[in-house]
């Protein structure tokens, strides 16, 4: 996976998802990373099939080979956007048992009040019980996503990669959060 990011970009990211059909490992994952703005957020996962549309607006998967791309196979999804206004963090829920993924995401503060839409990426066939908890927590808040095929997660964030491979490690899911800048939060900024 090799392309410039920056010409394409009107504006610096500060959240992404990232799907892929083959395992990204190593070299590659960092890459990207060091792409992407420093505060971005980014989650994914390795799945069976990946689907998104082209540079055209058509939709392509990567069982499928787009009439536009020369005969190559579509075999990654990468969407980026920017939420100027939104806090974004990504959390990772990797617990086994009840108490143990709950307390994560209680240190890691995505039970914090003020979180708007949360982005879940499962692998456990538990996800629901991951969803409801946070819904619990934030009542009025969106919680988009659910399962994904395939082994690894994928969480590029401060110019680095993780990649967690549930065989090893059994990571429940990967959330990504999105809530109101705090008015601190803005006038930190201010003085930079």
């Amino acid at each position: 996976m090799q392309v410039d990011l920056t010409p394409h970009l009107e504006a610096a990211p500060t959240v992404g998802i990232l799907f892929s059909k083959d395992e990204l490992r190593g070299e590659a994952l960092t890459k990207l990373a060091r792409q992407l703005p420093y505060g971005m957020h980014l989650v994914g996962r390795h799945m069976s099939v990946v689907a998104g549309t082209d540079a055209t607006g058509s939709l392509v998967q990567t069982n499928s080979v787009c009439p536009h791309s020369r005969g190559v196979a579509n075999e990654v999804g990468l969407s980026l956007g920017r939420f100027p206004e939104a806090n974004v963090k990504s959390f990772a829920v990797r617990g086994t048992s009840d108490a143990e993924w709950q307390a994560e995401l209680r240190s890691q503060g995505a039970l914090n009040p003020g979180w708007k839409v949360f982005l879940l990426v499962g692998r456990h066939r538990a996800t629901h019980e991951i969803v409801e908890y946070v819904q619990a927590a934030h009542p009025a808040a969106a919680i988009i996503g659910g399962m994904a095929t395939g082994d690894v997660l994928y969480r590029l964030r401060h110019g680095a990669a993780s990649v967690v491979d549930s065989r090893a490690a059994r990571p429940r899911a990967l959330v990504l959060g999105a809530g109101p800048v705090s008015y601190t939060h803005l006038r930190a900024h201010e003085t930079l």
